[in-house]
């Protein structure tokens, strides 16, 4: 697809590390070679060759790549908002007449070693798939190859736009922030050989995420996007996968931008930048479509959604459940205006746990263990809902928690006062930890949503899959335990912004059974 130059590979990586300028690690690779771009670009075409343009075949390995995308594509959306996060944190603390501190240089250099390895794998997906776009007809005839199925073409060429997107969609964001602080980056583009960074590289970055050249080709794949879509609506609707990047590109903040980008624009950033005149990146921008850079970008969390939920700020339903929600009780929640909710296989999308309130903690005997003595004024303030979302496991309140359209209460019949308070105390010990991009369950450093549950109600046989030679645990996975006679039951039912009161179970059974 995008076949930028070797500027592209040896700085656009940088656009990733701005994006998380301020995350915690360090990488193990640095800058993947040209030598090993060309042979993604190589394997592209290798994989038609060797498959001879099957659709079946194609379809088959592309949906195994996908896979390991969708979890590198939320592994950077959380990146960016921990790095919107922090660089905040570290803007509004740098005052004027002291040096950057110690901890502030460590925490901008780890994140830009960090940032290195992640871009790599972005620059990598694009590679290994630019290949769709210049697949025509004319150049598969001169491989001797038969004409791809185009929807199959299709698909694959938006593997590589997302990715592009998505290292213009970083370089955006972060571009504002640095521009709006001069020491930070001077501090960027002074060279560091102790984390490998070279001298002036953020304005290498500039020069090439502006490069006319590049600009172009974008601006030419989203309209070859523009032009395919209609044609491919239907069978996107009911493929998870191919549905779930259309939708991650038309989400893409940058995508109507470098829709409308022109020549006369880059050559402008491009001048701005280079004078460090430019306060917001965007700011200046001649489009309509374009508005400040902190207005178009700071909606850049892990989960892009389309719209609230309907039970958003709903009072009725939230004093309903509150009433209700007994310590231990496992939420479940379906959000299908979020892009990540469209890759969970089943129904649900997310899981998590009820501590209980102050009152009922000590009623259990548990207010004073060491472990819900840390969250004691947490809980006391309202937060009472313990949930890994991608940005980490937390607890929350249940108005967060309520941007849903469907959501359900399960819980054990059969619990005792015993078995409560230490799911109570093994959920409140998994605080703190990151969220698993492995989806793993034999994995405990890291955990996601419904692994969370796996991990608090050790009594119970829960149902796994294997997927990516790893053992998942789904919310679905976790439903299923409240229906077709489970152990647990289902307490509370609200559907597509409703209470289900008329066989609720057999209402979520059926919702279930069509995924």
């Amino acid at each position: 697809m995008t076949h930028f130059s070797i500027g592209y590979k040896k700085y656009l990586t940088l656009s990733i590390v701005l994006g998380v300028v301020l995350l915690s690690g360090c990488a193990t690779d640095r800058l993947i070679t040209r030598k090993n771009h060309d042979a993604d670009n190589q394997y592209c075409w290798a994989r038609l060759t060797e498959t001879k343009g099957d659709a079946t075949l194609l379809s088959v390995r592309l949906d195994r790549e996908i896979n390991n995308y969708q979890i590198l594509a939320e592994e950077v959306l959380v990146a960016r908002e921990k790095a919107l996060k922090l660089t905040n944190w570290i803007t509004d603390n740098i005052e004027r007449d002291i040096a950057i501190p110690p901890l502030m240089q460590d925490k901008l250099n780890t994140g830009m070693s960090h940032g290195l390895e992640l871009s790599d794998k972005v620059v990598a997906i694009v590679a290994r798939n630019e290949c769709w776009l210049q697949a025509t007809d004319e150049a598969m005839a001169k491989r001797d190859l038969s004409p791809l199925d185009p929807y199959t073409r299709f698909k694959g060429f938006t593997v590589a736009l997302s990715a592009t997107l998505m290292l213009y969609d970083t370089y955006f964001t972060t571009a504002s922030i640095l521009n709006k602080h001069e020491r930070i980056r001077q501090f960027l583009n002074q060279s560091d050989l102790g984390y490998g960074r070279n001298k002036d590289q953020l304005e290498a970055v500039t020069d090439t995420i502006f490069n006319t050249d590049n600009v172009a080709l974008v601006r030419k794949e989203i309209q070859y996007f523009e032009t395919e879509y209609p044609n491919h609506v239907a069978r996107l609707s009911k493929d998870d996968k191919a549905g779930y990047l259309s939708e991650l590109i038309k989400q893409s903040p940058a995508y109507p931008v470098m829709r409308e980008f022109s020549y006369d624009d880059a050559i402008e950033q491009q001048t701005m930048l280079a004078h460090g005149d430019a306060k917001d990146t965007l700011s200046e921008f001649k489009r309509h479509t374009v508005n400040a850079i902190s207005k178009i970008f700071g909606n850049l969390v892990g989960l892009v959604e389309e719209r609230k939920g309907k039970l958003y700020e709903d009072e009725n339903s939230h004093t309903y459940l509150t009433f209700n929600l007994k310590p231990g009780d496992i939420l479940l929640e379906k959000t299908p205006f979020r892009l990540t909710d469209k890759m969970i296989p089943g129904h649900w999308g997310h899981a998590a746990i009820w501590v209980g309130s102050k009152k009922e903690l000590k009623v259990l005997g548990i207010w004073n263990h060491p472990m819900v003595q840390k969250y004691q004024k947490e809980i006391s303030n309202g937060r009472r809902i313990v949930e890994a979302l991608r940005s980490g496991v937390e607890i929350n309140t249940l108005a967060n928690f309520m941007n849903v359209d469907d959501v359900a209460i399960i819980r054990d019949p059969g619990r005792t006062r015993q078995k409560t308070a230490a799911r109570i105390i093994r959920s409140l010990r998994q605080v703190g930890k990151e969220y698993d991009f492995n989806f793993n369950v034999e994995t405990t450093d890291k955990i996601v949503c419904s692994q969370l549950v796996y991990l608090a109600y050790t009594d119970i046989e829960w149902p796994t899959e294997r997927m990516l030679g790893r053992y998942t645990i789904s919310p679905d996975n976790v439903a299923h335990k409240a229906a077709h006679s489970g152990p647990l039951k289902l307490i509370v039912f609200y559907h597509d912004g409703k209470r289900i009161d008329e066989q609720p179970l057999r209402v979520m059974e059926d919702l279930m059974r069509r995924q």
